[in-house]
């Protein structure tokens, strides 16, 4: 139930990003830890250098860290959930972890590309906002096809 509800957040998100309304979207990280990454990843690609690569590492840990008490908790305690219904190995478990660590790493991955690329901060808030909608819409489909799995799993 609670993920379907995140999906219909979900959704409700992609209307008001798509109509450039961002202060109405409710799925989205507290205002204080949002400051703290971008100040964070600012300093970083303020630094940059032969060691951007390592620092967009740590960084990627730090933000992941802070989005993990934000989202990740419930990705992780979905797949504990049908791990301990399941007594030997199970292929949907072990593509439900794949799932989880692409979607933890994805961001990091294409920041990482991006920012290699010389892409400002700035410049990259900006390609995030305009593709707002799509990353909405990617969050329903995922919130919906782990309501899917957990259901099919009782």
């Amino acid at each position: 139930v609670f993920l379907i509800i995140l999906a219909f957040l979900s959704f409700a998100d992609l209307y008001f990003a798509s109509q450039e309304k961002y202060g109405k979207l409710k799925l989205q990280l507290p205002g204080k830890l949002k400051k703290f990454n971008s100040r964070y990843l600012e300093m970083v690609m303020e630094k940059g250098g032969k060691s951007l690569t390592g620092m967009i590492f740590v960084a990627g840990i730090v933000v992941s860290a802070g989005e993990l008490l934000c989202t990740g908790q419930l990705y992780l305690a979905s797949i504990l959930y049908v791990m301990e219904k399941e007594s030997v190995f199970n292929w949907s478990v072990f593509l439900m972890f794949v799932v989880y660590l692409l979607c933890m790493c994805l961001p990091l991955l294409i920041f990482t590309a991006v920012a290699a690329k010389g892409v400002k901060m700035l410049r990259l808030s900006e390609l995030v906002r305009k593709r707002m909608p799509l990353i909405k819409l990617c969050y329903a489909i995922l919130f919906i096809c782990f309501a899917v799995v957990i259901m099919m799993s009782l």
